[in-house]
């Protein structure tokens, strides 16, 4: 036994036994009741997770498509228009450039706004699956109905459940022409975007026109040559791009003609507000204030064989008007416009 040195000589020293040495449930015996319990905030394996917390994340992601004012790659040189004539547009001289953007399979979006087209749109899909495959391996097809009052939305949701590259947005009540495309532009995930109307005025294939361009322009757009509309339609296109053309300084032979394909940073780096038909003139707008390059091929139109055209309505007129002077006082107030592009006014 161990001795210590006291003050009245040497005493054998004591075996203490003292709170420390001993266990912490000889101390207190509930504690033995605690000792499988976790902590609290520490993850146990027996808790059920939470499918709400898990959900939260992805919604989150899904929201934050593509936002019209977030800033993106700059452009490449200086902004303008650039026209091209028969032989740029001709299918012939495009082919170099379509096999050249097969080899580099860059991504490619279809975008068709639709509102009561269900006897077009079978057509225009047949004629998408046939052809988007040829031009990107990589591809997706994104269908936008817009309130549909016929059979629209059924015929999509059937294509959708026999072709896993088309995809169908639905709105529950008619939003205008622009909130259809900007629904559709803000889904889409290519790097080479393209939007045509579901009327079948436009020849698809010459989609490939298009694409061979898009390697030197940051947007190609194009004319109708000869345009198949009613000349009541005609002359009231012809004023409004007389007055676009002289109030924005565009220099675009047909800024409302729904053929149309855009690089990718382009959607990433402009603003577009319109909800109406306004919204075809806004993007070549904003696409020349921001410095991006356009290119103009000429594309065959035809008239219209199913359905009814309602781009020259008044209430169509009366609203794009309405936009056009709100986007010219923005611009002559130089205050640069934010609005994402799948966010509402």
């Amino acid at each position: 036994m161990a001795h210590r040195q006291g003050r009245f000589g040497s005493q054998p020293r004591r075996q203490r036994v003292g709170r420390r040495a001993r266990a912490r449930h000889e101390r207190d015996p509930s504690a033995r009741r605690r000792v499988d319990r976790p902590r609290r905030g520490r993850r146990c394996p027996g808790r059920r997770p939470n499918p709400a917390a898990a959900r939260c994340g992805t919604c989150a992601r899904r929201r934050a498509g593509p936002g019209l004012g977030t800033s993106g790659p700059r452009p490449r040189g200086a902004g303008g228009v650039h026209s091209g004539g028969r032989g740029a547009g001709s299918r012939t001289a495009a082919r170099p450039g379509v096999h050249r953007l097969s080899a580099h399979r860059p991504d490619l979006s279809l975008v068709f706004p639709v509102f009561d087209e269900e006897e077009s749109l079978g057509p225009l899909l047949d004629a998408a699956l046939a052809l988007a495959p040829r031009l990107a391996a990589d591809h997706e097809i994104i269908v936008v109905d817009d309130g549909s009052r016929d059979a629209s939305a059924a015929v999509a949701a059937d294509y959708c459940r026999r072709n896993p590259s088309v995809r169908l947005l639905r709105h529950a009540a008619n939003r205008g022409y622009g909130a259809a495309l900007r629904a559709g532009l803000q889904e889409a995930r290519g790097e080479l975007v393209f939007f045509t109307d579901a009327d079948l005025q436009f020849d698809l294939s010459q989609l490939s026109d298009l694409l061979s361009h898009a390697r030197d322009f940051d947007i190609v757009a194009g004319y109708r040559e000869p345009r198949r509309d009613p000349w009541g339609r005609r002359g009231l296109a012809w004023i409004w791009g007389s007055l676009v053309n002289r109030l924005f300084g565009l220099r675009v032979r047909d800024i409302d003609c729904a053929f149309k394909v855009f690089r990718r940073h382009v959607i990433e780096t402009i603003s577009i507000a319109s909800l109406g038909a306004f919204i075809n003139t806004e993007i070549l707008v904003r696409a020349k204030q921001s410095g991006f390059r356009i290119h103009q091929i000429p594309v065959t139109h035809r008239r219209r064989r199913f359905g009814r055209q309602s781009g020259a309505s008044p209430r169509v007129i009366v609203r794009a008007l309405l936009e056009l002077v709100s986007l010219a006082r923005e611009l002559r107030r130089d205050i640069p416009h934010t609005l994402p592009i799948g966010e509402e006014r």
